[in-house]
């Protein structure tokens, strides 16, 4: 028995002592029918969630029919969603997801001389127009730039020749219509169908697939930007590519040009992740500015905690290897931090260590 009252029910009082179990009521004797009726519905709405449209069950029908999609069958996994979505008001739920899956074909395009065989270069170079046009003309069809693991690994790799130090699997892109000729929906549309014709036009179009989520255009304060849809191309099941679609402001000054010329992508300049990764490392370590990301990613806490040292670690790699001292106060507070470090503190100090972050927010 659910900790729930049905208005239109008439209960038994073995039912109602039943509910009163589940929601935790002591000495439930001492009450009669209708008092304990009462002290049900008391308690059912002191634990009801604030500041949310969606009521609590309809919440979670929603996040499990999410999570059935995306293949979460684990129900331990299930349950620490579920509690963190719960617990957390600032948590977006997505509106709706697809899934594109494609067929084998034969593409005559393999046995060209000019067929590109590494997918990741294939992929830049198909979308290179789209995604460095805005260096080029004033009124463009997208803006973009590549941000976290993948734009830092291109910067640190055509910028300070450094390989090796940064790997990663998988490329995210943030698009955005800010000051394009294009609106949400004909950015979407465009994007869509321009993924699914690289894929078409792959030597193996069933090993790939395309997810699709919609989300609530919820303005986030600390990234500056809404966002509209997140379109995901998986290779072999593992994640390739996302393309995010914002409003976030990107102006042509922030990129790097001849980083981004031999990357086929653009990448930002050293100050442009400067800012993300230290804004990233502030929402991980200090509670209360985004509890998915604490709880998810806090470094000694978090569900995925090495997540969070490892942007320590590659915040480091660049406060080394940068010429732009802009930032050397604050790597003055990453350098040299391990894990063994942050636990040997305590909560309370961990907590406030990296407020002092919030200036470049």
């Amino acid at each position: 028995m659910l900790c729930t009252f049905d208005e239109k029910k008439k209960y038994l009082r073995k039912e109602l002592n039943e509910i009163a179990k589940a929601c935790k009521i002591k000495y439930i004797t001492k009450f009669n029918k209708e008092e304990l009726e009462k002290e049900i519905k008391k308690v059912i709405l002191q634990n009801k969630p604030k500041n949310t449209t969606i009521p609590k069950n309809e919440k979670e029908d929603c996040i499990i029919e999410f999570l059935n999609k995306c293949k979460i069958t684990s129900l331990e996994t299930r349950k620490q969603i579920l509690d963190i979505i719960n617990k957390n008001k600032n948590v977006v739920i997505p509106n709706d997801m697809k899934e594109y899956s494609f067929k084998k074909n034969n593409n005559n395009n393999v046995s060209s001389s000019g067929y590109e065989k590494n997918n990741f270069i294939a992929f830049c170079k198909y979308f290179e127009d789209d995604l460095l046009g805005f260096t080029k003309t004033q009124k463009p069809k997208l803006r973009a730039f590549v941000p976290g693991g993948y734009g830092l690994m291109m910067l640190l790799e055509n910028k300070y020749n450094t390989k090796g130090k940064i790997k990663t699997g998988d490329l995210d892109i943030t698009v955005s219509i800010n000051n394009t000729t294009s609106n949400v929906i004909e950015a979407y549309n465009y994007l869509l169908a321009k993924c699914k014709k690289f894929i078409e036009l792959r030597a193996n179009p069933s090993d790939f697939k395309i997810n699709i989520v919609r989300l609530p255009t919820t303005y986030n304060p600390i990234l500056k930007m809404r966002r509209y849809y997140v379109i995901s191309i998986y290779y072999k099941n593992d994640e390739f590519v996302d393309l995010c679609l914002t409003d976030r402001e990107i102006n042509k000054e922030e990129i790097d040009l001849e980083c981004s010329n031999k990357s086929l992508l653009p990448i930002k300049k050293d100050d442009g992740y400067f800012k993300e990764y230290f804004q990233i490392i502030y929402m991980e370590n200090v509670p209360g500015v985004d509890s998915y990301c604490y709880l998810k990613r806090n470094p000694v806490t978090g569900k995925f905690s090495c997540k969070g040292m490892k942007d320590i670690d590659r915040i480091n790699i660049l406060c080394q290897l940068s010429k732009n001292k802009s930032f050397q106060k604050y790597c003055k507070l990453t350098n040299e931090l391990t894990v063994d470090k942050l636990k040997a503190m305590s909560k309370e100090k961990r907590d406030k260590l990296f407020i002092s972050l919030r200036e470049l927010i």
